[in-house]
């Protein structure tokens, strides 16, 4: 309702959207038709633990909608505070994850907000042995990265693993920095639109993993490497991947609302052997080689128009090529990866001024 200066008027407050409801670890990713959003929350009983999910449009939130014929989820009151749900950053996945017990991966219809095909990776025995805080995924969408042993380490998980769990890595382990005798351990983390993902520790520093989207110790995790103003304790503010919109091909991308970074366009799909981030970029952009560059492999930056901005050759045998992007205009970009002429893999990418 319009008021006459524009500025709207409240209608209704305090609307109870669902009972016994734990929003403080809901999660949200936009629904495939670019435009609305789903809402997914667990509810707070130990017995018949369930998902709930909502739909945000202009005209209002529809919901709750419960989750039919609904997978075993990780039981919600046991450590309320430990647990989270997050997607992945293209829509895909919804993760369930708990301190204690572990996570799980379900695929995600955007369309319907539904759940399917639930894959465990489940804690070892005794649970203290596998207590973390927090879980977070790489703008690619490959990698989670998993705080364990009493916040003492991470571990990164390959979601394109056959196996998920024998995949898990640890990246890297407290190394005992305190300040002023407070312990600056792993905390919660959250990623950055610039791809990087910042982990919050305690007083004036942060954590900071420069290269989420590479395997291995490749992602550089670097401690206490962000000093900040003034004093943080506790968790990072959540942030749903707004870069996601339409889902083009499915049955609801019917609004004609497309993006030229959607997540759709981004990563590079399973066993493909590059990846580039950030995207968007500014001043450069990296592409990694999983296994090293082959012998006469090129990577080149084309125009909308196909103009070629650059083209420039990969070491043979190196594993990250950087292109420098200062000199070129904000825009809609193409990076096209070629070996002995031969296009191997083709990317979007969006230079942001």
């Amino acid at each position: 309702m319009d008021t006459p200066d524009k500025l709207g008027v409240v209608v209704e407050k305090d609307v109870p959207l669902l009972e016994n409801g734990l929003f403080e670890v809901a999660a949200a990713a936009r629904h495939g038709n670019g435009r609305d959003w789903w809402i997914v929350a667990p509810n707070a009983k130990t017995a018949n633990p369930k998902l709930y999910r909502f739909l945000l449009t202009p005209d209002g939130i529809q919901g709750p909608f419960e989750q039919k014929n609904a997978y075993e989820v990780i039981d919600s009151t046991s450590y309320g505070g430990g647990q989270i749900l997050l997607f992945t950053p293209d829509g895909s996945k919804l993760i369930q994850y708990h301190i204690y017990y572990g996570f799980i991966i379900y695929d995600f219809d955007r369309c319907t907000g539904l759940i399917s095909n639930p894959v465990k990776v489940l804690s070892p025995v005794p649970y203290d042995t596998w207590e973390g805080l927090d879980m977070e995924v790489s703008a690619n969408s490959r990698f989670a990265y998993v705080i364990l042993g009493q916040q003492k380490k991470i571990v990164q998980y390959d979601l394109y693993a056959p196996d998920i769990a024998l995949s898990g890595d640890t990246v890297a382990v407290y190394d005992g920095f305190t300040y002023n005798g407070f312990p600056l351990a792993f905390g919660w983390m959250e990623r950055a639109p610039n791809g990087k993902i910042y982990i919050a520790a305690c007083c004036f520093h942060m954590h900071v993993i420069e290269n989420p989207d590479l395997k291995g110790a490749a992602c550089d995790v670097r401690q206490h490497s962000v000093e900040l103003p003034t004093w943080i304790y506790g968790s990072l503010p959540y942030m749903p991947n707004y870069r996601l919109y339409d889902l083009p091909g499915s049955p609801c991308d019917t609004l004609g609302i497309n993006d030229p970074v959607s997540a759709a366009d981004g990563p590079a799909q399973p066993g493909s052997a590059f990846q580039l981030y950030p995207n968007p970029a500014s001043n450069e952009v990296w592409l990694a080689i999983e296994g090293g560059a082959p012998a006469g492999m090129r990577v080149a930056l084309l125009d909308v128009a196909g103009w070629v901005a650059l083209s420039e050759p990969v070491a043979q045998g190196a594993e990250r090529k950087v292109l420098a992007l200062g000199h070129l205009p904000a825009g809609l970009y193409f990076v096209r990866v070629e070996v002995a002429g031969n296009t191997q893999d083709v990317f979007k990418l969006s230079i942001l001024r």
